[in-house]
């Protein structure tokens, strides 16, 4: 008797072909050109809304220090390439013509941020142009800071808060609404932020649309 032989259909290997790696890769890069620009706006929007918190912390701590030791203080701003850069000086003499103003916080930079007038909205309080930082052409007083063995000149865009905590931006204009509009330097134009302080109070607040 014959032994009874069996013969075994060989099945191929589940595998992927040349094609296949093909097609997978190019849908790959595809989803990364969407999802990168999508990551790209999101870092930028998380910029400008941590610096309009930080320029807000910042000004509400000149407006305490001014009326905590009767004087006058300065926050300036300015830009450094692609970056914001804002400074904080003091009348140690309670004078606002006073030479000798001290610096009483260190040097603060945000970058890819710029100070631009934005548009106005409804649900947000209307500056009026003479409320508008960023359009001013004199400040109200200009001061020079040092900081890691560099001059910087603040000779633009300065608030001044006084004893009583009001501020001004502007010598002879007292305005009920100063606001301070912060843009992304790359990115969307509709992404923004806007610190505004109550002229009369000195009071801080931050808008993001």
């Amino acid at each position: 008797m014959k032994p009874h032989c069996q013969y075994l259909q060989r099945h191929p290997s589940p595998a992927f072909s040349l094609i296949e790696l093909l097609v997978v890769v190019a849908i790959m890069g595809i989803l990364a050109a969407l999802i990168v620009p999508a990551f790209n706006s999101i870092g930028t929007a998380r910029g400008v809304t941590k610096a309009g918190a930080d320029i807000s912390s910042i000004l509400e701590q000149g407006r305490t220090y001014a009326m905590a030791n009767n004087t006058y203080v300065w926050v300036g701003f300015q830009s450094e390439g692609d970056d914001l850069v804002a400074g904080v000086v003091a009348s140690p003499s309670g004078r606002a013509a006073a030479l000798d103003l001290v610096e009483i916080s260190p040097l603060r930079r945000w970058q890819g941020v710029s100070l631009e007038v934005i548009p106005g909205v409804s649900g947000r309080p209307a500056s009026g142009a003479n409320g508008q930082l960023a359009s001013l052409s004199l400040p109200i007083r200009t001061f020079s800071t040092v900081s890691g063995g560099r001059r910087r000149d603040f000779e633009k865009f300065v608030v001044q808060f006084d004893k009583v905590g009001a501020a001004r931006i502007a010598e002879g204009h007292a305005v009920r609404v100063i606001e301070i509009g912060l843009v992304p330097k790359f990115g969307s134009s509709n992404n923004y932020a806007a610190v505004q302080i109550g002229g009369l109070t000195g009071g801080v607040k931050l808008y993001r649309p």
